[in-house]
């Protein structure tokens, strides 16, 4: 459970078979709940459920929820960090909207932030050469995971990764550049940021996605 307090807890709810009175739903990846219990550490007992209301849009979408197990796959590994609630059910509300890929993307930009792993994206990780995105064609340069940023193709053979998305990254991630809250992306961009962010943090991190693999193989199926 992800709990106002942007605490990861477990539960159990005990007798619940036995009151539909106290636990009149079910819970599920789709719902939003008012819980009621008693705490010890990441261990909860849970006294009463109501269900405040569904996001249909996650059982829609196969995409939407592939996007969501991913971010429930990042916060069970780390599950002992505190999160910010509003901005997890700002992205959970957003699911099945047109909005989803950019709170996604922000999510794990910030966790990049939050872990120390922010990629190079001013200057060329192999030559050293400084970028200019706005001036340059998307052909100069590519995103190589192993050395955490950009690199020129003759450098380093790397993803594509196209102006905006470079441009998108670098706002969210510099503390000078301000962050646009209803920044737009266009497919391209979002595809280019999907090739890249969570490969990134998997290497980094040492940790593949179960999730993302699934989502790919039934994608390409």
């Amino acid at each position: 459970m992800i709990v106002e307090t942007g605490r990861i807890l477990k539960g159990f709810a005990a007798g619940a078979r036995k009151s539909r009175k106290r636990f009149p739903h079910q819970f599920a990846v789709d719902g939003f709940y008012d819980v009621d219990g008693m705490q010890d550490d990441r261990l909860a007992r849970l006294h009463r459920c109501d269900l405040i209301h569904f996001n249909d849009g996650i059982g829609k979408s196969w995409d939407s929820l592939c996007l969501w197990a991913q971010v429930a796959e990042w916060l069970v590994l780390h599950q002992d960090q505190t999160y910010d609630f509003e901005s997890l059910y700002r992205l959970w509300a957003s699911l099945g909207t047109d909005s989803e890929c950019r709170l996604f993307f922000d999510f794990f930009i910030r966790e990049m932030k939050m872990h120390g792993l922010t990629p190079e994206l001013d200057e060329c990780v192999i030559c050293r050469k400084p970028f200019f995105i706005e001036g340059m064609n998307q052909k100069d340069y590519v995103f190589v995971i192993e050395e955490g940023g950009l690199s020129h193709p003759q450098c380093r053979a790397g993803l594509s990764l196209d102006g905006a998305a470079v441009l998108f990254l670098k706002s969210r991630l510099s503390e000078s550049l301000p962050a646009l809250e209803n920044q737009t992306l266009a497919r391209a961009s979002q595809e280019s940021l999907n090739r890249v962010i969570i490969p990134y943090l998997e290497w980094q991190m040492g940790q593949a996605f179960k999730s993302r693999r699934v989502h790919l193989k039934q994608s390409t199926l």
